[in-house]
């Protein structure tokens, strides 16, 4: 079963992503670095829904749920002008910091952390899925 809730598009609103995405993962006993990786990946979603989607002011909706040993997160969110980040360009992590091009780390860390990563834009709506074995 799926546990969802639509949150406003703010920044501020970051502390109750947490408390609801801890919330949930509490109940299945997930170890600790993988609760972290979770909530890092949470942040990085939410954060750029917020930051680079500002033609929306629509909220931004996440579901979460086990299935087996799998744990899922849902990400929906109006979208005109969808961004698809299983297709965005890797990040070298070789090449010398002064050299490299800002952003896309964030997102790197998102593929790296979770063991599936799906994005799919259908009737203006752009959802994210996130799937972490545990």
């Amino acid at each position: 079963m799926m546990n969802q809730k639509s949150f406003d598009r703010d920044i501020n609103g970051l502390a109750d992503v947490f408390q609801f995405i801890n919330m949930n993962l509490e109940k299945y006993g997930i170890p600790q670095n993988s609760l972290l990786e979770l909530e890092l990946t949470a942040e990085e979603l939410f954060t750029n829904m917020v930051r680079h989607n500002q033609t929306s002011d629509k909220p931004i909706n996440i579901s979460i749920g086990k299935h087996g040993r799998a744990i899922r997160i849902i990400f929906s969110d109006y979208s005109k002008n969808p961004f698809d980040l299983t297709k965005a360009d890797e990040v070298d992590l070789d090449e010398h910091l002064a050299e490299r091009k800002s952003g896309g780390l964030g997102l790197h860390l998102v593929k790296t952390f979770m063991d599936e990563v799906h994005f799919e834009h259908s009737d203006d709506i752009s959802t994210i899925t996130l799937i972490k074995n545990i």
